[in-house]
């Protein structure tokens, strides 16, 4: 029945993960929850929003407190067809596994973001967004179907974190 109803339309999808810090931390959550936001207001009712995550509770507790979006079990997501080729995946990990990424691949999916992805060997298409500024390593395309967007400027951060960010940004380059 669930697939019937994604099937209607075309979906975005958010691969994210968070804990206490064990494995995960809560920064991706809450970046994704703030993206999350955006895209539900500006596009209101033409997509479908569902989380991919692992089962870590307290991660999923919070997407789902805020959003009351679908959760799908990540290690379930390569037993079906309910990704499609028109669909957007949003990926919010600190690397995205190699794995999910040949599933998206294999689908042609072409709407694909990473932020944060530090690794493009598993990349063939899709945007890139990397605002940790102070990577030691800055990412060249290997590929004319990837756009990567990286530096300072491509950080996502809470409203009262924003009007403080060049002053942040002039203190750490101190």
């Amino acid at each position: 029945m669930y697939y019937q109803l994604i099937q209607s339309k075309e979906s975005i999808f958010f691969r994210v993960d968070g804990d206490r810090g064990l494995k995960a931390g809560l920064g991706h959550v809450y970046r994704t929850l703030k993206i999350y936001r955006f895209l539900k207001k500006v596009f209101k009712n033409q997509y479908n929003f569902i989380f991919i995550m692992k089962n870590y509770k307290l991660g999923r507790e919070i997407i789902f407190k805020e959003t009351r979006e679908k959760i799908l079990d990540y290690d379930k997501v390569f037993n079906n067809k309910i990704i499609n080729q028109n669909d957007i995946v949003i990926i919010d990990t600190l690397g995205a596994e190699k794995k999910f990424l040949n599933l998206l691949h294999k689908k042609k999916l072409n709407k694909i973001v990473s932020f944060d992805e530090l690794n493009l060997n598993n990349f063939k298409r899709g945007l890139i967004i990397n605002g940790i500024y102070f990577a030691k390593k800055k990412l060249k395309k290997t590929s004319k179907k990837i756009k990567i967007y990286q530096g300072p400027e491509y950080l996502v951060l809470n409203k009262e974190f924003e009007k403080k960010k060049k002053r942040l940004i002039t203190i750490i380059e101190d």
